[in-house]
């Protein structure tokens, strides 16, 4: 079994009387997607607010790895493009460059498809499918089509609570998930 790069354990998190999390126990593993869904409101990002953020200063330690990350996303042939003026897919794109060019072990991705028209999702699914070897992912996307086409596993979340978590054929087989997330009555 691979490593695992993230693992909490009875995670519990309070806004007030709000419960946000609530006993959240989630593992991420290397060379793996793990997505967290649930509908809003129901404490996805409060359990992904480890947020990796990235400052690339392009000193020469860092040319070559931000070089080889811009070549890695596809933006390469982009790179004297001022960042304001890239697509809003490509600059969904530059922030990944961004935080390999760091060599991390996991990313935390936070609805990478918001905002994007199919086109750009689709080549979106497909670079974090490629990215997957290279390092592990928690992955919180509105994007259905999006995370059966990427995770691993799936971790459902209602009101801060995991009511399901497993593979993508368990998720969509079960009869909780569907009543709950998928606004499927429960047969």
């Amino acid at each position: 079994m691979a490593e695992a790069l993230l693992k909490t354990k009875g995670l519990i998190k309070r806004f007030g009387g709000l419960v946000a999390t609530d006993n959240l126990s989630i593992e991420v593993r290397e060379g793996e997607i793990h997505a967290l869904i649930g509908p809003n409101g129901a404490g996805k990002t409060t359990g992904h607010s480890f947020r990796f953020l990235a400052d690339v200063r392009f000193d020469k330690s860092l040319r070559e790895p931000a070089w080889q990350s811009l070549e890695l996303v596809g933006l390469d042939a982009r790179a004297g493009v001022p960042a304001a003026t890239l697509s809003h897919g490509e600059q969904r794109q530059l922030e990944i460059a961004m935080a390999l060019a760091g060599k991390p072990r996991m990313l935390l991705l936070d609805e990478p498809m918001a905002g994007m028209g199919v086109e750009e999702s689709q080549d979106m699914v497909q670079l974090l499918r490629h990215l997957k070897a290279r390092c592990g992912m928690l992955l919180i996307e509105h994007d259905m089509d999006a995370v059966f086409a990427l995770a691993d596993r799936i971790t459902v979340l209602v009101y801060g609570r995991a009511i399901a978590s497993g593979t993508p054929d368990e998720i969509r087989a079960s009869p909780e998930v569907r009543h709950a997330y998928l606004g499927e009555e429960a047969k």
